[in-house]
Formats: C-alpha cells, structure tokens, sequence
C-alpha cells in the first residue's frame, strides 16, 4: 500500500557520469555527488527542485518556486 500512487526514481549510471561531470565544473564550489546526482535526475525528469541550497542556481537547475 505505501507504494501505490508512487514511482521510484533511481539513478542510472550514466546519470552517475554526468552528476560527476557537472560537479567537476565548480571545483570552487562545495557540491557534493548527491546535489549533481539530484540536478541530473531533475533536468532528465523535467521537473524542479524544491531546496534552499543555493548550490542548485549555481548549477543552473530549475528550482522550484511558489
């Protein structure tokens, strides 16, 4: 029951090669694999992301505003 209405999204590997690509673009930054792995999983899905860490305007990912 506390799956139904919900889908699992995971991280493919190539998801993997591209967060460290783009985290490898801001060595002046402290961003960490799972904040690129998030950004990837959000362009991939079109969708924002709802945070406050400033990280992800860094990175030029949608962020999800109201």
């Amino acid at each position: 029951q506390i799956f139904t209405g919900v889908e699992l999204v995971n991280p493919t590997v190539d998801d993997y090669s591209k967060a460290i690509e783009l985290v490898g673009n801001f060595p002046d930054q402290q961003i960490t694999l799972f904040d690129g792995i998030t950004a990837i999983i959000s362009n991939r899905l079109s969708l924002p992301v709802w945070t406050y860490d400033y990280h992800f305007d860094v990175m030029s990912v949608s962020v999800w505003c109201y």
